[in-house]
């Protein structure tokens, strides 16, 4: 018999062990590390492409805990109000910029909330003067890149059982750039499959619009616009596009703009 249990014992310690991984692994949270955004936006004259990325280091997304967030962005305006796709648009400027962040992600119940501080630059290719639509000649052209620091808060609250609302708030050296951006939306319609929200969204921003020798200067410009909003979740994907009128301290008059926006949670 105690042969038998001697030889029985390396079975049964392997069996509890096998047992015991499956349990340990369930106190392991699991869910989707990341989430990716890219939006389009488009002006008439301008047109711009965005992307944010965000990985959670020690778990799910939508848990609490530490945050990286890479964002990337580049857009094109022209001189006169000749739209981006037709035959008569002239560029007039290009600009592309992007930063690293790191933060944390509190949740409070239905409210949500991340933090960010990170390194920002951006750079800025602008024509002095027409000379007649010519191409974009080496000598008559304004580059520009700058460097500084940013920081952002984002947030996400569910209102009510089909109301919610999200808002970020930033600031960049670069430019001397400030932003608010809000929306508020009520569920309409919703399954086992599919979300669908429609509501508004606004947004206003000022930063400096010359780069002098390396450093920020010149007025001090605004651009502000607000539309309505339709939002589509189902499973990891969410999709919004919205539109309305934008205007720029820069010009007379407002145009309108329609914004497509696809992100996924992985």
């Amino acid at each position: 018999m105690l042969r038998l249990v001697q030889c029985l014992a390396p079975l049964l310690a392997a069996a509890v062990a096998m047992l015991a991984i499956p349990c340990h692994a369930a106190d392991v949270p699991r869910g989707p590390r990341f989430e990716s955004y890219v939006t389009v936006d488009y002006a008439g004259r301008s047109m711009a492409v965005a992307n944010s990325t965000v990985w959670s280091l020690f778990g799910p997304v939508d848990r609490e805990g530490f945050r990286l967030k890479l964002d990337g962005l580049v857009g094109v305006s022209g001189e006169t109000n000749a739209g981006v796709f037709s035959n008569d648009f002239f560029a007039q400027r290009l600009g592309s910029g992007g930063s690293f962040s790191a933060g944390y992600q509190a949740n409070r119940g239905p409210l949500w909330v991340k933090a960010y501080v990170g390194a920002a630059y951006a750079t800025k290719v602008e024509r002095r003067s027409d000379y007649g639509h010519v191409a974009w000649d080496a000598d008559q052209l304004e580059q520009n890149m700058l460097f500084g620091v940013t920081a952002s808060i984002d947030a996400w609250w569910r209102v009510a059982d089909r109301i919610w609302t999200s808002a970020n708030a930033s600031y960049s050296q670069v430019g001397n750039t400030a932003s608010l951006y809000g929306r508020a939306a009520y569920e309409f319609h919703r399954d086992d499959a599919i979300r669908l929200s429609l509501g508004a969204e606004g947004s206003i921003s000022s930063y400096a619009e010359s780069y002098v020798l390396g450093n920020a200067a010149g007025e001090k410009e605004t651009y502000a616009k607000a539309g309505a909003l339709l939002n589509l979740r189902y499973g990891a994907n969410d999709i919004s596009l919205s539109g309305g009128g934008v205007s720029a301290s820069e010009e007379k008059d407002y145009r309108a703009y329609v914004t497509l926006s696809f992100g996924r949670k992985f």
